[in-house]
């Protein structure tokens, strides 16, 4: 059943952790650096209070860390476990750290501390399952399991399931009043209640090759949808756009193309990732699809709202060559709105 859901989703519902190598090259961005030149750091996770970030740190040959930073201190902490494929990771409100690993094909959810001890999930250690994504207020964690999504509570215990119906859905996003929006196979968008059960149709797939929904987040007043469109074509390389409906699912419309990991900035603005030229740049977007501020290059980023702080990663030219591939070093860097 995990192997109908299409491997674009992904990529996508890393929410956030979507990263394309930028073209970037001279000149510093914008910002504060967070990580010194010889640390590669990619796929910054703000916590909920905006003080820590946590970060992948790259080893080379597919294998990374993660790693913490206190943004007061400006100290890092590396936990003490090697990845050797990271599909997600993000904070839960009690300071856990959920991420996941893949074992012999199949992905294994854990929910961590900050020292790097395993939390139960469900009675086990580990649950088999992927596509977390943790509640607003970091109280609940939502994930596909094989026939089912779970939600769980930061202890770990099962509060909610949702079964399979009419197939597999993927978690993308919570309503501020605790219902979550799941994704499926079929390009459509779903909602279903805190409490579980079956869920409804929300917005569906507007076309073949644009408005494939694979993602989407409420805004912090619940009254809108931001979805995001996997638009890849047979043969072509990634590209997707993001779209607004009401949060009923009601008159979805493209916002701009060739955009993707939006969040919330306030009720009226989203941070996204745009393509230009061959470039990716971390930009503010309006609800009419203009873009309002081009911020700094971007291969991925996070917000939070409590502190109005972006983090971002961008890959530099540290080889001095002209050009910017994945051997160059990425660092992150901080914005304040």
């Amino acid at each position: 059943m995990m192997n109908s859901i299409p491997k674009q989703v992904l990529i996508a519902l890393a929410s956030g952790l979507l990263a394309a190598p930028s073209l970037f090259g001279q000149g510093a961005p914008p910002g504060r650096a967070l990580t010194p030149d010889e640390v590669s750091a990619t796929h910054p996770a703000l916590s909920p209070d905006g003080e820590r970030v946590l970060y992948r740190v790259e080893k080379g040959r597919g294998k990374a860390q993660l790693a913490i930073l206190d943004l007061a201190s400006g100290q890092s902490t590396t936990l003490p476990f090697m990845e050797r494929r990271m599909a997600a990771s993000a904070w839960m409100g009690n300071g856990h750290i959920v991420r996941v690993e893949a074992f012999a094909g199949e992905r294994h959810i854990f929910l961590t501390d900050t020292a790097g001890q395993a939390v139960p999930l469900g009675g086990q250690r580990d649950a088999v399952g992927e596509y977390p994504a943790a509640s607003p207020d970091g109280q609940c964690l939502a994930y596909a399991a094989q026939r089912e999504t779970r939600i769980v509570d930061v202890t770990g215990s099962v509060k909610a399931r949702v079964p399979a119906e009419p197939e597999l859905l993927v978690p993308i996003g919570w309503h501020p009043d605790g219902r979550l929006a799941l994704a499926s196979g079929r390009g459509d968008t779903y909602i279903v209640a805190a409490e579980g059960g079956k869920a409804s149709l929300l917005v569906k797939k507007q076309g073949e090759v644009y408005g494939y929904f694979i993602g989407g987040r409420f805004s912090p007043d619940g009254r809108s949808l931001a979805l995001l469109s996997d638009d890849m074509q047979q043969g072509s390389a990634f590209t997707a756009s993001v779209w607004l409906s009401s949060a009923q699912g009601e008159n979805p419309r493209q916002l701009l193309p060739e955009t993707w990991s939006p969040r919330w900035v306030g009720n009226d603005r989203l941070a996204v990732v745009c393509r230009e030229r061959d470039l990716e740049r971390l930009a503010l977007l309006s609800l009419e699809g203009k873009i309002v501020d081009r911020l700094a290059p971007c291969d991925a980023f996070d917000y939070c709202p409590a502190t109005r702080t972006l983090v971002y990663a961008v890959r530099l030219d540290t080889n001095g060559d002209g050009l910017v591939s994945k051997k160059d070093v990425s660092r992150l860097y901080l914005l304040r709105l």
